[in-house]
């Protein structure tokens, strides 16, 4: 959503820093960047939705825009800089005294969705409907004797919440919350309700990253993710006993995640598990999906499906703050990029499709024309989101009435960017 205020038009008399506070810098190394996007995103939106009310809007200067939009993207200490320099009332979001931090009143087990608690044993729930086995590809088991079922929807915030809990010889280890919210309706004041509802009952997030918000307690964790469907958007609630450590894993095969004891990767050895990571991992319902379009070519679609996925993982690694990537990631973007050129060159050439030097522009011309969605100056995510859809759509010459094709390219494009936060966090480079 586009934001605009007269409240930041104003200028500065004595320069755009002379404002700030002497300790300015060291608030904002200290502060977290999130939480401050949150906070300035909500403002704008109360603010926009009381002009609306009186038939009007809020507007600011171009350079404060330009500012907002590029810490919006990239919440850090550099984005923050530039934006509380070109507007220093911006610094009261940073600022942790003007914050009100309210203590964790409920842990992961005692969690409870309003006059809803938790329970502990499948025989305390009255209907309960396992996963069917092509369910279980979307959700895998990880441990042994593990069985996830469907529970009946509960009332949560005036709402209609689906409800999965996993458990393990009858004792319930993990359950999870989600709510669909259609189009036309106010995605972020239900988004912004069930963010404070949580904070509000578990004190502030532990951690936040785009589009998620993570609680540590004594005895478990809870994540609420807000995702982009592009027909819906999707609100869930993860809550995972501490208990799930006593469990007997899995093997690796069968759904378990990787080794975690490996915690460093030479900039070769990230640029390999990128390109694993890629041959893969992709959704082959993402094709059922996109069979349904009449005249589809799909050889065409799949292709550039996986173009899109590359175009993911440079945008990943350029935007990453996670520790250990964010100064070598291009440097590992490059190495995973001869990875893939080299396979991609060896396709068109097995194929007498072209040769490795038309590969290389069809690489680069995506990674331009979905850079160019990213930065086309809208600052709503969905926009972005969309734009890139609509551009695999134009790539893959598909006729897309319905959207579907558009929804495919998000979902492809989303599951990497999010697939990704997991190897990043648990790995460092060399």
């Amino acid at each position: 959503m586009r934001f605009f205020s007269r409240l930041f038009n104003q200028p500065n008399k004595d320069g755009t820093a002379s404002s700030l506070p002497v300790n300015w810098k060291q608030t904002l190394h200290e502060c977290n960047f999130f939480k401050a996007r949150r906070s300035i995103n909500d403002f704008f939106h109360r603010r926009n939705k009381e002009a609306e009310a009186k038939g009007g809007h809020y507007i600011w200067k171009k350079e404060i825009d330009d500012a907002w939009k590029e810490f919006s993207l990239n919440p850090c200490y550099e984005t923050a800089v530039r934006l509380v320099t070109t507007s220093p009332r911006m610094f009261l979001f940073f600022d942790s005294q003007y914050s009100f931090h309210r203590p964790a009143i409920w842990t992961a087990t005692t969690f409870r969705f309003e006059n809803y608690g938790l329970p502990f044993k499948t025989t305390d729930i009255k209907e309960l409907r396992e996963l069917s086995q092509q369910e279980y590809t979307f959700f895998p088991r990880f441990f042994k004797g593990e069985i996830i079922y469907h529970v009946t929807p509960i009332r949560f915030l005036c709402r209609e919440w689906e409800l999965m809990v996993s458990a393990v010889q009858g004792k319930i280890y993990k359950w999870a919350a989600s709510l669909e919210v259609k189009r036309d309706e106010d995605y972020n004041s239900i988004g912004n309700e069930v963010i404070e509802y949580c904070i509000a009952w578990l004190g502030e997030p532990t951690e936040e990253k785009l589009g998620y918000f993570f609680w540590n307690t004594p005895d478990g964790n809870v994540i609420l993710q807000l995702k982009n469907m592009v027909d819906w958007y999707d609100i869930s609630i993860f809550i995972t006993s501490g208990e799930i450590s006593k469990l007997e894993k899995l093997p690796f095969s069968t759904g378990d995640k990787p080794d975690q004891k490996i915690k460093e990767l030479t900039v070769d050895e990230a640029a390999e598990a990128l390109y694993t990571i890629m041959s893969k991992d992709f959704n082959a319902s993402w094709l059922t999906q996109l069979s349904k379009i009449p005249g589809i070519d799909l050889v065409r679609a799949e292709d550039e499906l996986l173009l899109v996925d590359f175009s993911a993982i440079y945008f990943s690694l350029k935007f990453t703050r996670s520790p250990g990537w964010t100064n070598k990631g291009m440097l590992v973007f490059e190495k995973f990029f001869n990875l893939f050129l080299n396979w991609l060159g060896n396709v068109f050439e097995s194929k007498n499709a072209g040769t490795r030097d038309d590969a290389f522009k069809i690489l680069d011309s995506r990674l331009k024309a979905y850079a160019e969605c990213i930065e086309s100056g809208s600052e709503d995510p969905d926009e972005i989101l969309r734009s890139i859809g609509e551009m695999f759509v134009n790539y893959a010459f598909i006729n897309d009435p319905d959207g579907i094709a558009i929804r495919v390219g998000v979902e492809s494009f989303n599951h990497r960017i999010v697939s990704l936060y997991d190897l990043f966090d648990s790995y460092k480079l060399k």
